[in-house]
């Protein structure tokens, strides 16, 4: 498959105009399998971005709890609640998940 749009890429680094070929652009073979590939890595990219902000949350959680500035129970409890506010369910899925990785935790003590 061509590198498509690296050399617009670059020019377009050095705050030089982009010259594009709308013919060639809309009807060149490759492009479909192209922005596939770039949708699928931007969507991996995204996927661990909220993998990580979860995690960072728990742990910011449990370091609170562990401290006793913050009840894990409750904060499961509200993340559930304002799951079920929720209309998108990516939300609402992203809310539990984080509910149930708060009721996961355990604190000593």
């Amino acid at each position: 498959m061509p590198a498509l749009g690296l050399v617009a890429a670059r020019r377009a680094a050095n705050n030089a105009g982009i010259e594009v070929n709308p013919e060639r652009f809309m009807t060149d073979p490759d492009l479909p399998q192209a922005m596939q590939l770039v949708l699928d890595q931007m969507q991996e990219q995204q996927a661990a971005r909220n993998a990580a902000q979860a995690a960072a949350y728990v742990a910011m959680a449990r370091h609170l709890a562990v401290r006793g500035h913050a009840e894990l129970a409750v904060l499961a409890r509200e993340l559930e609640t304002l799951s079920q506010a929720q209309a998108d369910e990516d939300w609402q899925a992203l809310l539990q998940g984080l509910a149930g990785g708060l009721r996961l935790l355990r604190v000593p003590g």
